[in-house]
């Protein structure tokens, strides 16, 4: 069985253009004490074939000025191993979150040749020339190497790597388990990554070192926070590439946030978290009626379960930072307020300290394997046998005006009863928009963006006038959950700071009604745009 070194030399020749080949490969995070446990192992020893290697690799990433190649998801690098340099041209595969594509050639130095990458389509019409790349960061590690067989059959190479990404004065380090298929099932690749899990506290990571490396380039040495990446379907895409192209970025708006939660360094992390598991269930609820219900049954759950565990930290940032936000100053000369915020304080950090136990746990790691796993292997295509027609035959187009009539027909029926809605009936109003508004992005670019950037800020005003209600109404149980938890010290005056909150909220309330009442009258005065 080759080794990765074998791999390279026969995908890399020099007398040749690059040929486009597929790479699969799951990436852990640990510390530097963890990886040493590797090698002590048990379970792995019977699966390591041929012999263990180890390299110096140092790599050199290059782009434009204006990151030209990350803007269109590629990475252009040269890695030199020992005397040859090659080079390599990497893009995420729209499909799949663990497979991307790649170009490799071997190239006289360690500045990239494009006279190699003339044919690759990636490239085609962007008028990419030599003197135009710059290096932009560069990495250099010691990579330990064994490959593995399998028991139930193929070969992974498994890659022990730390080091350092450099961009001019700032570093970062490199502490990553890499696997990558080598040949088989693709099974055996999620298999390994989930035994590594159970046994070491490792992470599961979506982010590549280029990615790493060019937040460090731009001054993001820490972790951040990331918005959803948007879904940009191409022409005559099919119902099977919006569920793959949403629910790939889904995962890897998930994986942007998660540093963030961890560390701790921003609330937005595990907003962003939420949001990323919210779409991801409102995507999978858009495509329910075209599979059996176990296709998405245990990826629903483990989205569910995330909702849930990322929920009270999610709560108390709103309650302290904007509920109780007013009241602070006054917090210096009200003994009851001081201890109200105190308190809240206290349960805020217990949340955090579950998110970060739950982001580090290995049922989150099972959870992220499980949906790349299921986004790889396309489950549906083989429910859709028992069917008529499966989602890989029909246009996205007809698919989602079908879809987003629907769902806007339900939130324009609710809205005609918002009067006399109970807070219980408000808030599945809101989660009716909520879902409309992600299924409308989701479609929006197989449509005029004048047309679905009109009606996307109009659900953007309605969906956040409903939240601001929503978060009062949140604010009123977790006042109530300081009383009551012992926790937290003896007796809270809950009926004087509810009696302050009501005060300061009743007419934040009644104008945020009005809001809502505006933005329902726009909404249902609003022309669909997959109607135009």
């Amino acid at each position: 069985m080759p080794d990765k070194n074998d791999i390279l030399n026969m995908r890399a020749k020099a007398d040749c253009g690059p040929e486009c080949n597929a790479e699969i490969e799951v990436k852990l995070e640990a510390d530097p004490d963890d990886l040493a446990r590797i090698g002590r192992l048990r379970w792995l020893r019977p699966l390591v074939q041929g012999r263990t290697t180890t390299r110096i690799l140092r790599t050199i990433y290059f782009d434009t000025k204006d990151h030209r190649l990350r803007k269109l998801g590629m990475v252009l690098r040269v890695r030199k191993e020992g005397r040859r340099f090659i080079q390599c041209l990497k893009r995420h595969a729209p499909e799949s979150p663990v497979s991307r594509q790649e170009w490799e050639s071997v190239v006289p130095s360690h500045f990239p040749d494009l006279s190699h990458l003339r044919a690759v389509p990636a490239l085609r019409g962007l008028k990419l020339e030599a003197r135009a790349l710059l290096p932009v960061f560069e990495t250099g590690f010691r990579r330990t190497t064994r490959t593995l067989r399998h028991p139930a059959g193929g070969h992974v190479i498994l890659a022990v790597d730390r080091g350092e990404i450099v961009s001019g004065a700032v570093t970062t380090p490199i502490n990553e388990i890499e696997l990558e298929l080598a040949d088989g099932p693709a099974v055996a690749i999620f298999d390994l990554a989930k035994r590594f899990c159970a046994e070491l506290p490792v992470r599961v990571s979506l982010r590549s070192k280029a990615e790493k490396g060019f937040d460090l380039a731009q001054g993001k040495a820490g972790a951040v926070w990331a918005r959803a990446f948007p879904v940009s379907l191409p022409g005559g895409a099919s119902a099977e590439d919006a569920l793959a192209m949403a629910m790939v970025g889904g995962i890897r708006h998930l994986a942007a946030n998660s540093d963030c939660v961890i560390s701790r360094t921003h609330h937005e992390g595990v907003h962003q978290m939420r949001v990323a598991a919210r779409r991801m269930r409102a995507v999978l609820s858009i495509f329910r009626k075209q599979s059996p219900h176990d296709v998405f049954s245990a990826i629903d759950g483990h989205l569910k379960w995330l909702i849930a565990a990322l929920g009270p930290a999610r709560d108390w940032d709103i309650f302290i930072d904007e509920t109780l936000a007013p009241f602070k100053e006054m917090a210096a000369d009200n003994p009851v307020l001081a201890e109200t915020i105190a308190r809240a304080e206290q349960c805020r950090n217990a949340a955090y300290a579950d998110a970060q136990r739950c982001i580090g746990s290995a049922t989150y790691a099972e959870a992220v394997l499980d949906i790349a796993a299921w986004l790889h292997e396309k489950p549906w295509r083989e429910s859709a046998s028992t069917e008529p027609v499966g989602i890989a035959d029909i246009p996205a187009m007809d698919f989602a005006a079908r879809t987003l009539a629907r769902r806007h027909s339900k939130v324009e029926k609710l809205a005609r009863r918002f009067d006399t809605m109970t807070p219980e009936e408000r808030h599945r109003l809101r989660i009716s928009t909520k879902k409309l508004r992600y299924a409308a992005e989701l479609f929006a670019s197989l449509y005029p963006a004048k047309d679905s950037k009109r009606y996307l800020k109009c659900l953007a005003r309605l969906q956040d006038s409903l939240g601001a209600l929503n978060d009062l109404t949140t604010a009123e149980r977790l006042l109530q959950s300081l009383g009551a938890d012992k926790q937290t010290g003896g007796a809270l005056d809950v009926a004087y700071v509810s009696g302050l909150l009501d005060g300061w909220y009743g007419h934040a309330a009644r104008r945020h009604e009005q809001k809502t009442v505006k933005a329902l009258d726009s909404f249902t005065r609003m022309r669909p745009y997959w109607r135009q």
